[in-house]
């Protein structure tokens, strides 16, 4: 089924199928496979639709947005000022761990939620964030796109700490 969705997903457009081919990523890194999850990104999170769509999708599952959604339609069509995005910082800072399996969509996550929603992070949240991406840099526990976005998110919690 994974093989099938992804064959239908190709183009890096948002289609139904790419909330089917997030979910089989993220079982092959919890089995272990450390290229499904930059696979993914890097190939169905190309574009601003599919940003919005991760970012949406975060958002209801940590339940920045409360209210039930009948299709997964919503992922591309809901406004990102519809919800705040504290509760999704708190926890990407949290995952922040080179033993996460995830880590590598949660640095993308954590790097697109900052992009555009800057007003988010706290001064707190920065340092927050600072101390886990600089560990997880050192650790050298993420991969090249990772840490490309680790460095990206480290220069923009110092500008927002210059506020």
């Amino acid at each position: 089924m994974q093989r099938d969705e992804a064959r239908r997903l190709r183009s890096g457009h948002w289609t139904l199928s790419w909330a089917v081919v997030r979910s089989g990523a993220h079982t092959l890194a919890r089995k272990g496979d450390g290229d499904a999850l930059p696979d993914f990104i890097g190939l169905h999170i190309e574009t601003d639709e599919c940003e919005t769509a991760n970012l949406n999708y975060w958002a209801y599952w940590l339940g920045e947005i409360s209210e039930p959604q009948m299709t997964d339609s919503f992922m591309v069509e809901r406004d990102l000022g519809t919800w705040h995005g504290d509760r999704m910082l708190s926890h990407l800072i949290a995952k922040l761990d080179a033993n996460n399996p995830y880590v590598d969509v949660v640095v993308h996550t954590l790097w697109s939620l900052i992009t555009r929603k800057p007003d988010v992070v706290t001064l707190r949240d920065a340092e927050s964030a600072f101390a886990g991406a600089v560990c997880l840099l050192e650790e050298r526990a993420v991969s090249p796109q990772a840490v490309k976005e680790l460095n990206e998110v480290l220069y923009a919690l110092r500008m927002i700490h210059r506020r």
